[in-house]
């Protein structure tokens, strides 16, 4: 039976390719031969580029996570992130941008304000969001760059700019902080789909738990956004409840859903080009083609590259600053080989 795939798109998460360059790393292909990892991802089937956001980020690019431990965070200021948007366009990518709300990572945990936001009064915030997405945004704009998605905050389950935007304390402050981040892409980008995006694809009934939410107190998105780690939560991947929970969440909120972030260890390449290959194949075959993508979060890394040591990259580090890619992100290729695309629809060889 066809399936359509005329609007899925193959995603990796890039934030901090340019600052391993600032650093000597490099990568190479198969023949050990220097490329670019932009174009190298291109060749093994991907075609877009999530580019996280921070507000006020520290010059360094590094962060005290805890005692003793340190981790990247790329280069995501405006300026920075608007020239890998202007390299990864110029390739021919889709561009996806992220806004963490924050200076630096904001996830299901940790959901700080800027430190310039965090002294405001809640009306105040709000304008500061707005502001600050407007500007940010119609300066890529001018640029040139036009994404296809503008994410509103990252991994939100929690709520955002904590504590005014504590989604079980304050659920109506949290959906206007929201709000007001979809009207601010719709003023600069009215064409532009707004994602919002919550981690746990594996949890249906957290997911409903929060759209729930979000959805009673008149909450504006065009896309759900999910992540999916099962390394992170210790379950083991399986096809049939990614396929299931996206079907159920597209159909119970009549919205298109979206896999922005997964991804597997770097040392094991056949489960993790497994897991990788299974979810983009859920995503075609997501019912009334309301599958919109996949996005494999910072492929172009290795664990010893880092000093976090974070594990679910997608490379090996050979000697010296030289990384070379796995298996794993030819997934991508070869489901678009498996589904060829005829007349407008893919169908399964």
């Amino acid at each position: 039976m066809p399936i359509n795939n005329t609007n899925i798109n193959f995603g990796v998460d890039l934030g901090l390719m340019t600052q391993l360059e600032s650093l000597g790393f490099y990568w190479v292909n198969d023949d050990n031969k220097k490329v670019d990892p932009v174009e190298e991802l291109k060749r093994m089937g991907a075609d877009t580029v999530r580019l996280r956001l921070f507000v006020n980020p520290p010059e360094s690019a590094e962060l005290n996570k805890a005692k003793d431990e340190t981790c990247y965070l790329g280069y995501c200021n405006t300026r920075a992130v608007i020239d890998t948007a202007l390299r990864v366009t110029r390739l021919g990518m889709k561009v996806m941008l992220d806004f963490h709300y924050s200076d630096f990572f904001a996830d299901l945990f940790i959901q700080e304000p800027p430190e310039s936001w965090k002294s405001e009064r809640f009306e105040d915030m709000c304008m500061s969001l707005y502001d600050y997405t407007v500007k940010t945004l119609a300066a890529f704009k001018d640029a040139g760059i036009y994404p296809e998605y503008v994410q509103t905050g990252n991994e939100i389950n929690n709520g955002i700019l904590f504590p005014e935007g504590d989604i079980r304390r304050r659920p109506k402050q949290f959906v206007r902080l929201l709000n007001t981040g979809y009207d601010s892409v719709k003023k600069v980008f009215n064409e532009c789909m707004v994602v919002t995006h919550i981690a746990g694809l594996h949890r249906l009934d957290k997911c409903m738990s929060f759209f729930g939410t979000f959805f009673r107190n008149g909450g504006k998105t065009d896309v759900l956004g999910l992540s999916y780690f099962p390394y992170w939560v210790n379950v083991r991947h399986d096809k049939d409840v990614v396929l299931n929970n996206l079907n159920a969440l597209a159909e119970l909120y009549d919205k298109p859903v979206m896999v922005c972030e997964t991804g597997g260890a770097d040392d094991e390449a056949d489960e993790t080009y497994k897991l990788l290959y299974e979810t983009a194949e859920a995503m075609i075959k997501v019912s009334d083609g309301m599958g919109k993508g996949v996005f494999y979060w910072e492929p172009e890394v290795n664990r010893e590259a880092l000093p976090d040591k974070y594990p679910l990259g997608a490379c090996r580090l050979g000697s010296g600053k030289r990384l070379s890619f796995t298996k794993v992100m030819s997934a991508y290729r070869d489901v678009k080989l498996a589904y060829k695309k005829e007349d407008g629809h893919c169908e399964s060889t």
